[in-house]
């Protein structure tokens, strides 16, 4: 059943560039200033495209607009504007972007989420009730769930124990953190928000990432929208087996805000994800801050990212990497990804697909597989060792590391300046070694050498493939 998400409380403010309807009702499009290019816009709802059909849109803008697109373009959508209103049909879930009149200006979200696949009400059991009127659980019941329901609340920590869970229902909007300290079989879910605009840049002493999840197994994170993340928005420290799906994060704070970063973690999957951030969206690495010593050092393996839609403002948009304190990092996957829009301002360290090494260890098996760059103002492809990076020193080991197997398969760039890429051995104890380019498209034309490619290589990368 098609539900739309409603605003916090009456007071909310809408935004001023635009007005919305799904299949004629209004849907009420939240405002977030701070972002470049301006205020951004968004709006979510749930439907199930086999019951309820296509959804028709209509998106007005208050001011004269020559053309809307809706993006990604892989998605296939095609807009009717007439007087100044987009008309068009979702007939699948996922996260599109509105571009108006062909720029990046005022931005539009529209977050099309498939129903909750296990939806909370008040009165499942509440170890923490923050709805209308008193909890309806009585006291002395078996709690289990901290539940949010519409509205605002300031509860500042929320702290998950072993099986419990914290529910954000639609209209729920929560200025606090959630953290979760060695803790198993845990779930952050529902279709409401979580804010961080309250906490001031770099995060305090008690509040140090938006979700915070050390040492926990079975984790499982969905349906929610991470606002205003004051620090990385969302870590999995030294973790098993977690699940990120339909998690919307945005933010513009002003540096080191990634989206989502799998830290010395095995078996992580984020998928149907979006991120709009300002720094990595995703950055797999190997901080292991609890093993000083490398022969303490735990693997980072089996990483999944897979039907994201991405925008980053700042740095690479996906990256292994920089920090890379693991025994082994392997197992990487990137798959069927869009990415919206890619800039920086770190020179050449940052770009949208990278493998950065800056601390010797062993890379491996790491494939980027049917990625679609929309648009790039950084380099398309980075792999590289690096001596520091932001300051950060590396950490260097008598047997040096090696960078291997890395794969770039079905990767397309629409739009953007033609910035160089680089794959970069260090010396001869610190090599890349076998990396193969497979059907790159370079603004509709196919890159069959490294000119093509744009790419250069030094004397310590080896066994390089373009076809």
């Amino acid at each position: 059943m098609l539900r739309l998400h409603p605003p916090a409380t009456p007071k909310s403010k809408p935004s001023a560039e635009y007005r919305a309807e799904i299949n004629g009702h209004p849907a009420f499009l939240h405002a977030m200033t701070g972002f470049s290019g301006g205020t951004v816009a968004w709006l979510s709802f749930d439907f199930d495209p086999i019951t309820d059909g296509p959804v028709t849109v209509k998106l007005t803008a208050l001011r004269n607009v020559d053309t809307v697109e809706v993006r990604p373009l892989n998605a296939g959508i095609e807009v009717a504007l007439l007087n100044n209103t987009a008309t068009f049909t979702l007939t699948k879930n996922g996260h599109y972007f509105v571009k108006v009149d062909g720029t990046f200006q005022l931005p539009v979200y529209i977050f099309a989420n498939p129903p909750e696949s296990a939806p909370l009400t008040e009165n499942d059991n509440p170890i923490l009730y923050a709805g209308p009127g008193p909890s309806p659980v009585p006291r002395g019941a078996a709690r289990n769930v901290h539940y949010f329901g519409p509205g605002e609340h300031r509860p500042g920590v929320i702290r998950l124990k072993s099986g419990q869970t914290a529910y954000l229902a639609a209209g729920a909007v929560v200025y606090g953190v959630i953290v979760a300290d060695d803790a198993s079989d845990i779930r952050i879910t529902g279709r409401g928000v979580l804010r961080g605009s309250h906490i001031p840049f770099g995060g305090t002493a008690e509040c140090k990432k938006m979700i915070e999840l050390n040492r926990c197994r079975r984790v499982v994170v969905e349906g929610i929208t991470v606002l205003d993340g004051f620090a990385w928005n969302i870590i999995a420290h030294h973790c098993d087996d977690v699940r990120f799906s339909w998690v919307k994060v945005m933010t513009e704070r002003p540096w080191s805000t990634d989206g989502i970063n799998p830290c010395a973690s095995r078996d992580v999957v984020i998928e149907d994800c979006f991120m709009r951030t300002k720094d990595d969206c995703v950055s797999v690495k190997g901080l292991d801050w609890e093993h000083p010593d490398p022969r303490d050092w735990v693997p980072l393996r089996d990483i999944t990212i897979r039907r994201c839609v991405l925008w980053s403002d700042n740095n690479n948009a996906v990256v292994v990497g920089s920090e890379t304190r693991s025994s082994v990092i392997e197992r990487i996957r990137f798959e069927d990804c869009d990415i919206l829009y890619t800039s920086n301002t770190v020179g050449d360290e940052g770009g949208v697909l990278s493998v950065i090494v800056l601390d010797d260890t062993t890379l491996r098996d790491i494939t980027f597989t049917d990625i679609r760059v929309e648009y790039a103002l950084c380099p398309l492809i980075n792999v590289f060792f690096t001596n520091e990076i932001f300051e950060i020193p590396s950490r260097r080991l008598a047997a040096g590391g090696v960078i291997r197997d890395v794969v770039f398969r079905n990767i397309t760039l629409l739009d953007g300046p033609s910035r160089r890429s680089y794959l970069r051995g260090m010396d001869a104890l610190r090599k890349v070694i076998g990396v193969r380019i497979e059907n790159l498209v370079i603004r509709g034309k196919r890159a069959l050498t490294a000119a093509d490619a744009r790419l250069e290589t030094n004397a310590f990368a080896e066994d390089i493939t373009i076809v």
